[in-house]
Parts: structure tokens; sequence; C-alpha cells
């Protein structure tokens, strides 16, 4: 629910007691926030008041008048004061659960294992957690289980379905459920123009047409004009030129094509870079409802997130930030970054490339690198895609070829070699792009094993 909702219910009666018991947790979650400071306190000097039921709409409108809020601030919170007061039971319910996930995830972020070098002080931390749910709490903090006494049923129940069919067949072959497992971060690490936000576009398009609601948050230089042509295109198998010159045509075509309903689950948010923090970003999308409403969230990429943290610093914050974005059923996230510039020339990105930290490779679950190693003689965007960590999957790799139509497509290892001396840029079959390219014939290539 909306942040400015869930705050003003916590001068319902029946909610107050959590608040107050939490408060430490609030007032660091929404630190900075003028407006949801001054209610916190305001919470907290009122408690006994608010808890006996004695708070009053016309006391309320007072006391945020003696705080100087602005009329059309007071106004909106009177609005959610005046909703609040006609919550059904089970809406206080849903108000209680949702204050205790906030405070719930705030305790986490803070009492991480690796946050602590002595057990003592972690066990510490443990113990001052104080949330009415402190047992699913130590669940996701600590947690052990006796081999032969697994409750399969609920694991089952945990795993099932959820899992999302990437459209790399190889990336699939990875995860034991053939496709990104929920509650996961996965990272994608490519040079710049080696085609991470193309991917990745690919990527939420796929999700999308399976019915998952996706959020791409765009941090680059990527604006609407870019999305249109690069969603069309692949969707279409059209090459950019192409829709780019006619995307007037192209984009009426799809919002009229029931085939492309799809592309209702795809939200797009643009911030210019080093304009808005990643913990502030979380607590826009949690404040607008986005978090509830959205299965998958896109940050490209982590970089251009504002911070004046040291660079290494910042990376670990981010990340973590980001695995608790995660951290709940039915939720993935994914996170563009750059590799260490002394790999950009490599054919295959390893594990060890990842930029920065290897904190942030530690951190997550899954991650992905796209190489785009120059070649002499090479007119074709080609590479290799590799897995190098895959929590609880396994390890692998392919070639791709990325088309004029900005579609990524597994290629043999034998078509990947010719591609390297290729001294014409060309176009696969079936690919839409013969506009542009000539369409390499496969027939003609020696030893040639195509997938």
């Amino acid at each position: 629910m909306q942040e400015v909702d869930l705050i003003i219910s916590c001068f319902n009666p029946s909610v107050a007691s959590i608040a107050k018991s939490n408060m430490e947790y609030l007032k660091s979650k929404y630190f900075g926030y003028t407006e949801f400071e001054k209610l916190l306190k305001l919470i907290d000097d009122k408690y006994d008041i608010i808890s006996q039921g004695n708070y009053t709409e016309t006391t309320f409108q007072n006391d945020l008048i003696s705080l100087s809020y602005t009329s059309d601030m007071i106004q909106v919170m009177d609005q959610a004061f005046q909703k609040m007061q006609n919550y059904t039971e089970d809406e206080l319910h849903a108000v209680r659960n949702a204050l205790s996930n906030v405070i719930t995830n705030e305790a986490i972020n803070k009492c991480k294992r690796e946050n602590f070098s002595s057990p003592i002080d972690f066990v510490r931390a443990i113990q001052g957690f104080n949330v009415d749910n402190i047992q699913d709490v130590d669940k996701r903090i600590y947690r052990e289980s006796k081999f032969t006494e697994i409750d399969i049923a609920k694991l089952e129940e945990e795993v099932t379905g959820n899992a999302l069919k990437s459209s790399m067949n190889m990336i699939n072959y990875c995860s034991p459920l053939g496709g990104y497992i929920d509650r996961t971060l996965t990272m994608v690490s490519g040079k710049p123009g080696s085609g991470k936000s193309l991917f990745l576009i690919q990527e939420a398009c796929e999700f999308c047409k399976q019915g998952k609601k996706v959020l791409y948050l765009a941090l680059g230089d990527m604006n609407e004009f870019h999305f249109v042509t690069r969603i069309l295109a692949q969707q279409y198998r059209m090459s950019m030129t192409r829709v780019a010159t006619t995307f007037r045509t192209v984009y009426t075509q799809a919002m009229n094509d029931p085939e492309m309903k799809w592309l209702d689950n795809l939200l797009i948010q643009y911030f210019t870079p080093d304009q808005i923090s990643c913990t502030n970003w979380i607590s826009f999308i949690k404040s607008k409802g986005y978090y509830d409403e959205y299965d998958v969230f896109i940050a490209d990429y982590d970089s251009n997130f504002a911070s004046e943290e040291e660079m290494y610093q910042k990376g670990e914050t981010t990340y973590n930030q980001l695995k608790a974005l995660s951290d709940r059923p039915g939720k993935w996230v994914f996170v563009a970054c750059q590799p260490k510039p002394n790999y950009y020339s490599e054919e295959i990105l390893p594990l060890e490339s990842g930029n920065e930290s290897s904190r942030k490779q530690q951190i997550v679950d899954n991650m992905i690198t796209i190489s785009f190693p120059p070649f002499k003689g090479g007119q074709n965007h080609i590479g290799v895609i590799n897995v190098p960590k895959y929590r609880g999957g396994m390890l692998a790799s392919t070639h791709y070829l990325m088309d004029k139509n900005g579609r990524f497509e597994e290629i043999s290892r034998d078509l990947y070699e010719w591609l390297k001396n290729c001294l014409d840029p060309v176009t696969l079959p079936g690919s839409g792009c013969a506009d542009s390219n000539k369409e390499v014939d496969l027939n003609n290539i020696p030893l040639l094993k195509a997938k």
C-alpha cells in the first residue's frame, strides 16, 4: 500500500502498538523524508491518546497545521485519515501485515550475518528484533532443518511454477526449474555497447508474454523512442533501421495487434543518471504501490544510481538493497552493470570480471556476462553469453549473434568461428533484416552445424 496511507494508519488504536514498539525501524526507514519523519514523531508523541481511541480528526488537522504542513499536503493526509477511520477489520489486518513487512525488511537488511564479524554481535542483533512476526524473521535470517523431516509438500508449494522462462535456451538449461527462479537477484554484465539493454529488453518482453508484470528502470540515455524501436524490431523481427523510419506505422500496428496485448504488462521508468539513489527509488515504487503490483524489476544500470558513498561501498549497498527487493515469493530483480575494463576484450567474461567489488558477486544469486570482443576483420555483433554463477543450478555458456533486429540469437560454434572473420555484415534466415544486410546461407559454410 502507499506510504502515506500506511503511516496514517498508525493513528488507528489497533495499529498504533505495532508502530510504537518499532518506531526506531520506521524512523530509520523514512529518514530524510521530512513529511514522514514529522508524522512518525507525532505518532510517538501522541501515542497514549491514539491508543485509547481519543485522537480525533480535528486534533489531527490542528497538529498538521502546527507542524507547518502545506495546505495541499494537509488535504492529502486528511483524506487518508478519513479513509483510515472507515477501514474494515480485513483492511486493518492488511495494514498490520504491510507494516510488519516494512519493519521486517528494514530489520533484515541491518542484521544480515555477513554484516557482523562477531557471532555474539549477530546473536544480539537478532535478539534486538521487536516485530510481531519475529518467527518469520528468524526463519529468513537463520534456519536449520533435519533432512529426514523436510516438509516436502510445503517446499513444492514454494517452488512449483515460480520460474520465468528466458528467451535463451542456455539460461533455462542452467536452472533446475527451467527458468529464472523467483526471490533471486540476477546481474547482467557487459562492456558499453555489448547489448546489455537489448538483452534485458528481450528478456522483459519474454516475461510479459508469460503474464508477469515488468517494471523497467532506465537510468541511462534510453528514452521512449529507443524502447519503441527496439521492442518492435525484436518482436516483429524487423531491422531497427526499418522500424525507426516507419515507427509510427509499426507502433500503431502493434497497438491494434491482439498478439501484442502483453505489452500492457510493461512499465518503463526514466530517471536521469545520478538523480535518484537506490534507496529512494525503492521507496518511490513502494509508495506508488508498484512493489505489490509488479513481479519483475529491472535496473539498467547500477552505477547510475545516485550516492554519496565511496564507489565500492556504493556498489555493496545498492546490491544489498536490490537483493532485499527480490526477497519475496513471486519477485525477480535484474540489474545491469559493466565489467572491469581490463576484461573488455576477453572472449568469455568470467565471474571475477564483475566490476568494483567482489561483494557484488557474492550478493547476487545469478550472474550473466555478455562479451563483445573485437575480432580482426569481423563485421558482426557476436560474442559469448556466459553464466559463471547460478545459485542452485549449473554453469554454461553459448555463442550468440545479435542480429540487426536487436535480438540475441544462439548460434553454433562453427557459425561463430566463421563470423569472426566475416568481412560482410550478415543476418540470419528469418530475422526480417534482409533490407539492411545479406542473409547468410548456412549451407555454403563448410562444416557448419547450425542450431
